[in-house]
């Protein structure tokens, strides 16, 4: 979910909020001009900040947004398709999991990890589906998001959350990854308007 921004000010980031929406970001503190994050949602619901362990291998933005009296967290993660899942790589997933597990409430994860979960002869791609079903998650895309091919942006939630539809539209218009949208069983408090989360970036997705 790359953006490439240096700050919430840039215009780019700003014309890419829509009207009645905010945004929560995170610049890449080692390379200001190509990287950071960011997470855009309807500015009426009621929502917070969410505190992560901060990971060296990847970036990683969260907010809790209220659920009918409960909390959905909803985390957006980036990591570059140039560098190599490491062993460190999955060591700090595996530690951004577990602390959001303990947190004791729904989640869902929308994220650009440039991992090719669809290659079952891949060792990163079959590691990564070892992990997730350890936490008891399941990534519910279907078929590449990069127009090279490669199901490189995913949406994990819960294996026990009710079905979760999701649709990759038309690839390589706006960047090199199609918009990921997935309809979740769940809707946010809000004011007025339709509840719509948004994660937006290199590998946009929605979660409305």
């Amino acid at each position: 979910m790359e953006t490439w921004h240096r700050s919430p000010a840039d215009i780019l980031i700003r014309q890419a909020i829509p009207l009645g929406y905010t945004a929560i970001d995170e610049v890449r503190p080692t390379d200001p001009d190509h990287g950071g994050i960011k997470i855009i949602f309807q500015a009426d619901f009621l929502r917070s900040c969410l505190s992560l362990l901060p990971g060296t291998t990847f970036e990683c933005l969260g907010i809790r947004l209220a659920v009918k009296g409960l909390s959905l967290i909803v985390i957006a993660i980036y990591h570059p398709g140039s560098i190599e899942p490491s062993v460190a790589f999955f060591d700090d997933l595996t530690t951004l999991l577990e602390s959001v597990s303990l947190l004791s409430c729904r989640f869902v994860v929308g994220g650009d990890l440039n991992i090719n979960v669809e290659d079952l002869g891949d060792s990163n791609g079959v590691r990564l589906a070892e992990l997730l079903h350890l936490f008891g998650l399941t990534q519910r895309v279907l078929g590449p998001t990069h127009q090279r091919g490669g199901m490189l942006d995913l949406v994990v939630v819960p294996q026990d959350t009710a079905d979760v539809p999701t649709v990759t539209h038309p690839l390589g218009i706006i960047s090199d990854h199609g918009l990921v949208v997935a309809d979740l069983p769940i809707r946010p408090v809000y004011q007025a308007g339709p509840s719509r989360t948004v994660c937006a970036g290199d590998g946009e997705q929605y979660f409305r």
